[in-house]
């Protein structure tokens, strides 16, 4: 089965919307999930196995660092989705998901 994107658009300087990019399936780990799914703004929602969210929704800082030439890079486990239509421009999208990954440590920390 063919997996589809979750979110409803994505921030580019031309307006046009990212298509066939992608993406990285939800994690594993429920309270991460739950905090994507807030990330991307979807309503009465939950992702199935087969759901993605878009490779371009997400800032460089949001994946590990490796030496590999991996065709797809390995996001962090923290990791949530920042850039989308709604936001202004991709230096607040930086700025959220920094923000967020901060919040979600803390929160670890916390347990």
């Amino acid at each position: 089965m063919r997996k589809g994107g979750v979110s409803e658009g994505l921030w580019e300087d031309d307006g046009k919307l990212n298509q066939g990019k992608g993406g990285h399936t939800f994690p594993q780990d429920p309270e991460m999930a739950k905090i994507r799914v807030l990330a991307v703004r979807r309503q009465d929602w939950s992702p199935s196995k087969f759901s993605v969210v878009c490779k371009k929704h997400f800032s460089p800082e949001d994946y590990q660092n490796t030496d590999s030439k991996k065709i797809q890079q390995k996001l962090k486990k923290t990791a949530v989705p920042s850039y989308f239509k709604w936001t202004i421009c991709p230096s607040s999208a930086e700025s959220n998901s920094k923000a967020t990954e901060e919040a979600v440590r803390s929160q670890q920390r916390g347990m």
